[in-house]
């Protein structure tokens, strides 16, 4: 089950560091986001897990972007979140984005991600799974955006790729 508490209780306690103070956060984050996971999209259901109970499409969770720094145009954030994964698992992830605006409003580029809750997955280590993916984030408005991820199907290692939407708030 979702374990909203346990969740939450982690955001709370890395917030409260000294570390990640509020002031901290404005020295080493050009931007902050925060992140709401919602939906994923499997393109094949190979694999036991899926042909038996399916993916799970709806995947809650919450996360924490800092803008990290520019490289010309390009723009670079970490994120780190948790939520409820395609596997119905309690997941931990966390990411190096870096992406470069083709438009004022698009960026693309790849998410380099580490994510535990995947003891399933053939590509797993130990239950962490970590790789590319490619990913587009459309700014709806100052604030607002949509990131779209995608990780292509792995036929040689029987792993159904994915698209990965979630929502961001910049403030």
């Amino acid at each position: 089950m979702f374990n909203i508490k346990k969740i939450l209780t982690s955001i709370l306690l890395l917030s409260s560091s000294a570390y990640v103070s509020a002031s901290n956060l404005d020295s080493i984050c050009s931007s902050k986001e925060i992140v709401i996971s919602g939906f994923t999209k499997h393109f094949k259901n190979n694999g036991r897990y899926a042909q038996e109970f399916g993916y799970n499409e709806i995947n809650p969770g919450i996360g924490f972007a800092c803008g990290v720094d520019k490289i010309a145009s390009w723009n670079e954030s970490v994120e780190i979140g948790a939520g409820r994964n395609s596997y119905r698992k309690e997941s931990l992830y966390i990411s190096y984005n870096i992406t470069y605006p083709i438009h004022d409003r698009v960026e693309v580029g790849v998410r380099l991600i580490a994510a535990n809750g995947y003891k399933q997955l053939s590509l797993s280590n130990n239950g962490w799974f970590a790789g590319p993916l490619l990913t587009t984030k459309i700014h709806l408005t100052d604030n607002w955006n949509i990131n779209a991820s995608l990780l292509p199907t792995i036929k040689s290692k029987n792993a159904s790729g994915f698209v990965w939407v979630t929502l961001g708030y910049r403030f």
